[in-house]
């Protein structure tokens, strides 16, 4: 029986009615066997259905899975807009701020060939379109700031939850062996999300990889380097025979699309930078010579929000 758990991000710990050891296990296994029709499970709906704390219940499905009526699979639940979306928005936002901003360059250039009430109708339009893509852009560095708070918000829980088990386990609560396994998918659970905490920072440009020494590949993320050794690893191992050609043709594949992802995070995050900084040379130009209805307004709150990105 494979059971799939819906781990809602909450403490390990919670109130218990106190049942004997021996009933809870068989008592589990008998509720999975009633609902086995069901794709996901939660921890806590379980624990509430058979009255337990939701650890209980995962130390019992670590029996169960080590005496091999089940195997389950851990599924993070994820209700917010996908971070690569909105690192995406954020970009095509500013682009698109760009964009606007070097029409506004041609137009001031025209300014003495056209007259008054066309030169003010064309960019009055134009700096209404800026003011949308700036409204956007915002809206997008919103949204995923929020993720980064709830991300950060889940490493810390999730590092509470490691020191949690580790004390259950050194007072005997739980065997040591099963505090171990728990420990170890917890503490894999926290790379991934670190590795995503980066990711966000280097969208958001609150975080960024040091310059200087710059190797000529140009490795920028840590785990990119990571895939570059295991591909290097992998070719050792396969040139020795100890992997035959399929499972060396499948993990390579594995692992240069994960890297083709990676580069593309990384050049993404550098390319939102170069643009800010392009964006707010120009409005400093602009600033200076144009003279339009609401310019002034739309130029402040680009600066404002530009400068406030890169201060973090």
């Amino acid at each position: 029986m494979l059971v799939r758990l819906a781990r809602r991000e909450r403490a390990l710990s919670g109130p218990a009615q106190k049942k004997e050891e021996d009933h809870v296990e068989s008592e589990l296994l008998a509720l999975l066997k009633q609902e086995q029709t069901k794709t996901f499970y939660s921890l806590d709906d379980l624990a509430q259905k058979i009255g337990v704390s939701p650890l209980t219940i995962y130390e019992k499905l670590t029996s169960l899975e080590a005496k091999g009526y089940v195997r389950f699979a851990r599924v993070v639940e994820l209700d917010a807009e996908p971070s690569a979306n909105l690192a995406s928005d954020i970009e095509n936002g500013a682009r698109s701020i760009l964009l606007y901003l070097r029409q506004l360059k041609a137009l001031q250039s025209k300014e003495n060939e056209v007259t008054h009430n066309v030169y003010d109708k064309i960019g009055r339009e134009i700096i209404g379109k800026i003011a949308t893509s700036t409204s956007q852009f915002a809206n997008a560095r919103t949204k995923l700031e929020r993720q980064l708070e709830e991300l950060e918000s889940k490493i810390r829980e999730t590092e509470e939850k490691i020191q949690e088990i580790k004390v259950r386990g050194d007072i005997g609560e739980i065997i040591a062996k099963d505090a171990e396994k728990m420990i170890e998918s917890l503490q894999q659970e926290i790379q991934a999300l670190k590795l995503s905490r980066k990711e966000f920072r280097q969208a958001l440009g609150i975080e960024q990889e040091p310059s200087p020494p710059r190797k000529t590949d140009n490795v920028t993320n840590p785990r990119l380097e990571q895939i570059r050794l295991e591909l290097e690893e992998l070719w050792a191992r396969h040139q020795v025979g100890e992997l035959d050609q399929k499972d060396y043709d499948a993990r390579k594949a594995e692992l240069d699309a994960e890297k083709r992802k990676c580069e593309e995070k990384t050049g993404l995050a550098e390319g939102i930078q170069e643009l800010t900084d392009e964006i707010l040379s120009s409005v400093q130009e602009l600033e200076t010579r144009l003279h339009l209805e609401d310019a002034d307004k739309t130029f402040s709150e680009i600066r404002s929000l530009l400068t406030a990105c890169r201060s973090q």
